[in-house]
């Protein structure tokens, strides 16, 4: 049945719309946000004398911290305003950003860079409580599952794309050097210019998404808003649970894709063509565990997805600490003789299985959260869902300092994501025994 659902959702106007225009917005993000911590983490961007080792997640919590100030805001908005209309601003302020942006690549620009990827964050931050709350208004609870799983499975494949474009046509070797492409920076300048206007005529599409409160008095307390967010989310057990569950997936997330340039150069001694590679093993999974659930999984059976999907995954992140742990120094610098290596398809291997778990374990949640939250106050709820994700991506990103300031070795961040995984699946058995999950 969710089988059939999932392939229907496809060609529905009140969801395919919002899916383009989501999947495209996750493309340009990414190109953005990978272009910048590559660019930071070999050192052809920086700040003054900020270390390289700080750069990366300096670069990387440019685009959450606007999620952090202004949710409050579109969160309120969401639930006062019509949704959709919301996401055709948004949309249309993308165009704009994406000029900025590509201002930046072709001046070589580090402000202008930063610049962009913080008005994106801005962006995501407005769009993303409008697009989760329209959600159960344009689906039942059939299709709330295998709605999310597409959803999910999208941005993964789409910030893979993105990813990649930034992680391989900038930066090329030259000498043992690292420099800028000649032709790089144009080429993603017209794509991020051509996928904005694509997503803004796609969301355009989208029927109607009316709010639940017209008469609710937005409030410009910063604070305040903030707090009742957080009291939204947190009132409720049976609410509170799948966010937390939701934010620790942004926060292993962030702390994945924040080492892993790090990780590539210090402890493989590889080079970004490498990092490309674990990326696409990471989204492919991630997409791959999101459309099992949007497949197999139903609303009754949908947590033990993702009770399988985090036990798994402490196995995965432990695997892949204790392999990277003297991993033998090769003669290649390379992707193709990394791929070739046979010796490196165990570490490949459990990249891959890490990122399909996670995907699993993420899908029901997000699900799970749309449907208990409150109707007049549900785009305020995600919206302190959003908060929680972008704190802890924030937490997670800052792992490489974590493991700096301790003298730890950067392949430790995996070791404390399967400690902590392995916490929160206890809590997740036990709580499902119990049935107050």
């Amino acid at each position: 049945m969710s089988a059939k659902i999932t392939v229907q959702l496809l060609g529905q106007r009140k969801f395919a719309p919002l899916l383009v225009a989501q999947a495209l917005g996750a493309f340009n993000d990414n190109i953005i946000k990978f272009s910048l911590m590559i660019l930071t983490g070999y050192g052809l961007l920086k700040f003054g004398s900020i270390p390289d080792r700080y750069m990366v997640p300096l670069a990387a919590n440019t685009f959450v911290i606007p999620i952090f100030l202004f949710s409050a805001l579109s969160g309120q908005l969401a639930d006062k305003f019509d949704r959709t209309g919301i996401m055709k601003i948004a949309k249309a302020g993308e165009i704009f950003l994406m000029l900025v942006a590509s201002a930046g690549f072709l001046l070589q620009s580090t402000p202008l860079m930063f610049l962009a990827l913080f008005l994106m964050g801005t962006q995501s931050a407005l769009f993303a409580p409008a697009r989760l709350s329209s959600m159960p208004y344009f689906l039942n609870d059939d299709e709330l599952v295998p709605g999310n799983a597409l959803i999910s499975g999208s941005i993964f494949i789409f910030s893979l794309a993105g990813s990649l474009i930034g992680t391989l046509m900038l930066v090329e070797t030259v000498a043992d050097t690292y420099q800028f492409t000649a032709t790089g920076p144009i080429i993603i300048s017209s794509i991020l210019v051509v996928c904005s206007l694509a997503g803004w005529l796609s969301i355009r599409l989208l029927p109607p998404s009316p709010p639940p409160e017209k008469g609710l008095k937005i409030s410009w307390n910063f604070l305040k808003q903030t707090w009742k967010l957080l009291k939204f989310v947190s009132e409720e057990a049976r609410i509170f649970r799948p966010v937390l569950g939701i934010a620790w997936f942004y926060a292993m997330a962030g702390a994945f894709l924040a080492i892993l340039p790090t990780y590539v150069k210090d402890v493989l001694y590889l080079d970004n063509t490498v990092v490309a590679v674990l990326i696409t093993f990471f989204s492919i999974g991630a997409a791959m565990g999101a459309v099992v659930c949007g497949v197999f999984a139903t609303r009754k059976n949908s947590l033990l997805f993702s009770i399988v999907g985090l036990c798994l995954l402490v196995i995965f992140t432990a695997d892949i600490y204790f392999l990277s742990n003297n991993y033998p120094v090769v003669d290649y610098k390379t992707a193709i003789p990394f791929i070739s290596d046979k010796a490196n398809w165990h570490l490949m291997a459990a990249f891959f299985g890490a990122s399909v778990t996670s995907g699993m374990f993420v899908v029901p949640l997000q699900a799970m959260a749309q449907r208990r939250s409150h109707v007049n106050v549900r785009a305020r709820t995600m919206a302190g869902s959003a908060l929680m994700n972008a704190v802890a991506a924030i937490i997670g990103q800052f792992a490489l300092v974590y493991t700096g300031a301790i003298n730890l070795s950067v392949q430790s961040a995996f070791a404390g994501m399967s400690i902590i995984s392995l916490l929160g699946a206890i809590y997740m058995i036990r709580s499902k025994l119990k049935g107050a999950f």
